[in-house]
């Protein structure tokens, strides 16, 4: 019988342990959030992130920016947040501008305070014995496999989408993993890409294209993680799909959120499934505020 993952019962023993090491710690943790623009689900991103923040007791500052903010202002706050001492975090709410450059800006976050793991100092941590800062949606991942006992020992592990967020960094970790059998990575627009799938015994898709991967794709028994999130319009529109991070136009559409997994259809025959909503997100959110607990020094 396959399994679907329980990210909400997983998310919340993470949060109890915070909310112990808080109650514990003589410093209060304190994350910064930096948002840059009115992107309705970056908004909803930091919302959910401040609501959780409290429920463990955990500091929130939350800089608004318009989108034509300058590179430099950016960059004097983020010096003034990595020199101040109540702060243990800091965070940029992706995506920025396009006239903003977003590896510089994340660049600038000093490694201790950069909780998303996503410095190029602390990437390359990760393919250590000591990888420091984990990205959270990777730790989530890891999280889910320790959890239900996923042995990754010689086993064939399929990486679809490489983004800097979840696959790149996953597949640094995975690779120090030496009795690890084989790590594949490709794309959504990989050649054969269902026969390279197909030999998985572990899937993980990362790309944000709806229903990619279909129950054909899949060997039975497979373990497949679903970190992929897409937004669908269900209504007569141009627009089909649109990545969750895109602002979607128009008025009063019914939109539904699926993964890269076609969910139904594969849960017939995997093992072990994350579902595209209580899957991979809440254990996330998890993962980054024990980043902040961790941080906090």
């Amino acid at each position: 019988m396959t399994q679907i993952v329980d990210g909400k019962l997983i998310s919340q023993k993470i949060l109890n342990k915070i909310s112990q090491k808080v109650a514990k710690a003589k410093i209060k943790p304190t994350l910064a959030v930096i948002l840059v623009g009115s992107d309705p689900a970056s908004q909803l991103y930091v919302r959910i992130k401040e609501k959780i923040c409290q429920k463990v007791g955990i500091g929130f500052i939350r800089y608004d920016f318009a989108d034509n903010i300058s590179k430099n202002t950016i960059l004097d706050l983020i010096n003034k947040l990595n020199n101040d001492k109540s702060i243990s975090g800091i965070i940029i709410q992706l995506p920025l501008p396009t006239q903003l450059d977003t590896n510089q800006i994340i660049s600038a976050i000093s490694p201790n305070k950069d909780v998303d793991g996503l410095n190029a100092i602390n990437i390359k941590k990760l393919s250590t014995k000591k990888p420091g800062i984990i990205p959270p949606t990777p730790a989530a991942i890891l999280e889910i496999l320790k959890y239900y006992k996923i042995n990754i020992n010689n086993k064939n592990i399929v990486l679809v989408g490489y983004g800097k967020l979840v696959n790149k960094p996953l597949y640094e970790i995975l690779k120090s993993v030496k009795r690890t059998n084989q790590i594949t990575i490709c794309d959504k627009d990989t050649v054969d890409l269902a026969n390279i799938t197909k030999k998985a015994d572990i899937l993980i898709t990362a790309t944000g294209v709806a229903n990619l991967i279909t129950k054909n794709m899949i060997k039975k028994g497979a373990v497949v993680i679903d970190a992929g999130t897409t937004v669908v319009i269900n209504q007569k529109s141009k627009i089909k799909n649109q990545k969750i991070t895109k602002v979607i136009s128009g008025i009063s559409e019914k939109r539904s959120v699926v993964g890269d997994v076609d969910f139904e259809e594969v849960k017939e025959i995997a093992s072990l499934i994350t579902a595209p909503t209580g899957g991979v997100g809440p254990i996330t959110v998890a993962k980054l505020l024990e980043n902040v607990v961790n941080a906090n020094k």
